[in-house]
C-alpha cells in the first residue's frame, strides 16, 4: 500500500509538469521553431513517465485484489488525466502553431488573437470534462465507500449470527448433559423405590413370621 501511495504521488506531480508544459506551449506567444518542438517532446517524454507508472499501478492493484474497492477509483481517475493529457497534446501537435508569432499561415494580431480565443475555448472545454470527470468520480468513491460500509455491517451481521450459533450449540451441548444428569436420577430413583419396597416386603414376613411364632407359643403355652 505504501508502494502504491509513492506511486500515485510521483503521477500527481508528472502530471503537474505536463499541465504546466501544455499551457506554456498553448499560452507563450514568444514558444516557436524548435524551442517549441523540444517542449512537444518533453511533455512526450513525461506522459511516457506517466503511462510506466501507470503500469505498476496497475500491476499493485492485481497483485492486491483485496483492496481493490480503495485503489480502483485511484488507479481510473489516474487513466482519466492521462487520456485527456494526451488529447490536448495531439489537439496542440494537430494546430501546428505555438500560441504566437506568424505560425503556419497566421500572421496578424487579429488572426492571433483569434487562434488564443480558440484554444482559451477548447482549454475550457477541457477544463470542464475534466471537472465531470472528478464528480463522476467523486460520486464513484461515495458509492464504493457506502459499499464497504454496507459489507463491513455485513461482516459484523454474520460475526454476530456466528457468536449467536456457538451459544446456542453450547446450550445444546448443556441440555445433553442435563438430560443425562435426569437420565442417572431417575435410575437412582428407580433402584431406591425398589429397594423400599424390598425392605417392606422383608418387613412384612418378619412381622408375620414372629405373629406365627407368638401365636404358636400361646397355643402351646395355653392349650396344649
Amino acid at each position: 500500500m505504501e508502494l502504491f501511495n509513492d506511486l500515485e504521488r510521483e503521477f500527481t506531480r508528472v502530471s503537474a509538469d505536463v499541465s504546466d508544459g501544455l499551457s506554456d506551449i498553448t499560452t507563450d506567444r514568444y514558444l516557436t521553431g524548435e524551442r517549441r518542438k523540444d517542449a512537444i517532446h518533453e511533455v512526450d517524454k513525461q506522459l511516457e513517465q506517466l503511462s510506466k507508472i501507470l503500469q505498476q499501478m496497475n500491476s499493485l492493484l492485481k497483485r492486491n485484489a483485496h483492496q481493490s474497492l480503495t485503489l480502483q477509483p485511484k488507479v481510473r481517475k489516474c487513466e482519466a488525466d492521462l487520456q485527456t493529457m494526451r488529447r490536448e497534446l495531439d489537439r496542440i501537435k494537430n494546430t501546428g502553431g505555438g500560441g504566437g508569432g506568424q505560425v503556419g499561415g497566421w500572421g496578424g494580431g487579429d488572426d492571433e488573437d483569434d487562434l488564443e480565443i480558440r484554444w482559451q475555448d477548447q482549454r475550457q472545454q477541457l477544463l470542464s470534462q475534466t471537472a465531470k470527470q472528478d464528480k463522476t468520480l467523486e460520486r464513484i468513491d461515495r458509492s464504493q465507500a457506502t459499499a464497504e460500509d454496507a459489507l463491513a455491517v455485513g461482516h459484523a451481521t454474520l460475526d454476530t449470527l456466528e457468536a449467536q450459533g456457538k451459544q446456542l450449540n453450547r446450550a445444546k451441548d448443556n441440555l445433553g448433559v442435563i438430560d443425562d444428569n435426569m437420565s442417572r436420577s431417575r435410575k437412582i430413583m428407580r433402584q431406591m423405590y425398589a429397594k423400599v419396597i424390598s425392605n417392606k416386603i422383608l418387613l412384612l414376613f418378619i412381622i408375620f413370621c414372629e405373629i406365627v411364632v407368638l401365636v404358636f407359643i400361646v397355643y402351646w403355652k395355653w392349650f396344649r
